[in-house]
């Protein structure tokens, strides 16, 4: 952690050049239409049976059951363009918050279908990650560009990550209040001490079981379970690269031997070393801090392909403690579509640069 918060530092310094930067950007975000449509029509198409079949989400809201996995199953390369919704947000907020261009109302109206469309997700198949990916982008992009104005700016940025702390407590539990609640309120003293005990059990258990991965397996495998867990879970190609590299599956077996079925992460801390080594570990958290680092740099002065990166940057940073967000399947079309998007909206850097 140190070494990924000092290359972090060092990855936003700003160089000695007095440079002034503006942007332009393409006015017309008819790509906007093309994202939202293939986002609603991946989740119209995988979730039809939950749609035409109320009941099925109503038991899991009553807590009659904890998901829908058993009814519906997932589709390889179609469902995955559900992630989409994420490029969109990004979009959207940087249009409206950065760049300050005018947006008809549809793209409003897109953004509201997204957003509840994922919020079903992370009820209907036990997701929260769905919703925070999409919060989180638009969170940061607002506040950013509004707070930094703020004559209370330097409170609100003291203040914001303990308040951070309350507000993810409540979106966790509101959410798991539906997932578990039902079966485990005989064992809780009270719903708040419910949505505590949950919360924190999400984080002590991934790291609880990242240690004892390293601990229990050889690491540094070099097999890359984690880091480049992507690539195993290519639609295709995916189970055939499995059996040939990664035959037998670590943290299953762990999972199946020492741990709760229910907390199957590993945090983004532990799998990393495992799959690199301790020396391969701190290099790739020396690379990625300079990546979060410079992007940041870019998010502030609001150019770049850094500022629609950055967004997605800092959900992983979130969420270290819990998953490996950039070794998941679900980043890949995330990034390939911000770029498509950095290339069609066409976000020019305008520099004079004064020595």
């Amino acid at each position: 952690m140190s070494v990924l918060g000092f290359a972090t530092y060092l990855g936003s310094l700003k160089t000695n050049n007095k440079t002034l930067k503006t942007f332009s950007v393409k006015s017309n975000p008819l790509y906007m239409d093309f994202l939202s449509g293939l986002t609603i029509m991946a989740y119209l198409i995988w979730f039809w049976d939950v749609f035409t079949d109320p009941e099925l989400l109503i038991k899991v809201i009553v807590g009659l059951s904890m998901n829908v996995r058993q009814e519906i199953a997932t589709i390889p390369g179609l469902t995955t363009l559900t992630q989409l919704g994420v490029v969109y947000v990004i979009l959207f907020s940087c249009y409206k918050w950065v760049w300050k261009k005018e947006l008809k109302y549809r793209y409003t109206l897109y953004l509201y279908i997204i957003i509840l469309l994922a919020m079903a997700r992370t009820v209907a198949w036990s997701e929260r990650l769905a919703t925070i990916e999409l919060i989180f982008p638009i969170a940061i992009i607002y506040l950013f560009n509004y707070i930094s104005n703020n004559k209370y700016y330097r409170l609100i940025l003291l203040t914001g990550p303990y308040l951070g702390i309350f507000i993810a407590l409540g979106f966790f539990g509101i959410f798991e209040l539906f997932r578990s609640w039902g079966k485990q309120q005989a064992l809780s003293d009270s719903v708040v001490s419910f949505m505590v005990d949950r919360f924190g059990n999400y984080y002590y258990s991934a790291m609880n079981n990242g240690a004892g991965l390293l601990s229990e397996f050889t690491w540094s495998n070099f097999k890359f379970e984690f880091t480049f867990n992507w690539i195993y879970s290519i639609p295709g190609i995916g189970p055939f690269i499995s059996n040939l590299f990664l035959p037998r599956n670590d943290s299953e077996v762990f999972l199946n031997y020492y741990a709760d079925n229910e907390f199957t992460t590993f945090s983004a801390i532990f799998p990393v070393f495992y799959d690199f080594g301790l020396f391969g570990g701190l290099i790739y958290a020396a690379i990625f801090g300079i990546i979060v680092g410079y992007c940041y740099k870019k998010f502030q002065e609001g150019t770049g392909l850094g500022l629609l990166i950055y967004p997605i940057l800092f959900t992983s940073l979130a969420e270290i403690l819990r998953i490996l967000y950039f070794g998941e399947s679900r980043i890949i079309p995330i990034f390939i579509f911000l770029l498509i998007g950095y290339k069609v909206i066409q976000i020019h850097d305008n520099q004079i640069v004064e020595n």
